[in-house]
Formats: structure tokens, sequence, C-alpha cells
């Protein structure tokens, strides 16, 4: 069952998801903050139209969505701010589960798309034929350069 509601015990054991996600991405090497992450989760419950949470109740993934709206006018858009599916859970139905409930989310609060953004380097090789099987267009790229 999808779960859209946090609960205290609910975002520990998401947050012991996020240091799944930090610990297999390239984000690995930087530190990992609790009190951050405590704070985006609780921004889901604080500002509902605007931070959104789904996950799974046997917490084997999630999708933590925000809302933004355009530099030059007032059009929403949606975007993840992060998406994990457990290694062992990846290629189940749940990061389907997990896309529409974030998609319902983001057509009740007035987004005209939801935005994607696989930043991770976790299986690039795969997300764009899934991505593209669930509807998602490629509107660009994502581009990193290391400051040192």
């Amino acid at each position: 069952m999808i779960k859209t509601q946090l609960t205290r015990e609910d975002a520990l054991r998401i947050m012991d998801l996020g240091r799944a996600l930090h610990s297999e991405s390239r984000f690995k090497d930087e530190p990992f903050d609790d009190e951050k992450c405590w704070a985006v989760l609780d921004s889901t419950l604080r500002y509902p139209d605007k931070r959104f949470i789904a996950y799974d109740d046997q917490f084997r993934g999630f999708i933590i969505m925000s809302m933004n709206e355009e530099f030059f006018n007032h059009v929403k858009w949606a975007s993840d701010l992060s998406l994990y599916v457990a290694p062992e859970f990846r290629g189940s139905s749940l990061v389907i589960r997990l896309l529409d409930s974030a998609e319902k989310w983001a057509k009740e609060n007035g987004a005209r798309d939801i935005t994607i953004f696989h930043n991770t380097g976790i299986d690039t090789n795969k997300a764009p034929k899934l991505f593209n099987k669930l509807g998602f267009q490629m509107k660009g790229y994502i581009f990193a350069k290391e400051l040192t």
C-alpha cells in the first residue's frame, strides 16, 4: 500500500531509505545531514500544496516532490527532490505506484507537468527506457561540474 501522510515513526524509516540512497549515489562522499532530511520530510506535512511524499508501507521506496513555478510566469510544475527504490525491488511495480501518487498530487495542485531529475548516478542506463515507458519524454540534459 502506498502512503502519503507521514508519521514520526514512518519518517524515521524514510530516513533509513534516504541513507541507503545516499550511500548508493554519486553523493556518497558528501555528508548525510539528518536535520536537513528531517526538515524536508516535515515540509510535506507543513506545506502539502508545495511538498509531497509517497512511500510504501513496507519501506521499500519513496518519492518526495516539490511544486515550482516558472521564472517568467505562474505556470506550476512538479519535480522530484528524491526518488528511490531499494535495489531488490527495482523492476517491480513500486516505482510506477510511487509516480502515480506523485502525478495525482501534482494534478490536484495545478501542475502542468512533472519533471524527474535522474541525477544520482543509479541505474542511469535503465532509466530512459523506464521513464519513456511511463510516458515521460526527455526535455533536456543535466550537466554537473565538480568545483574544487
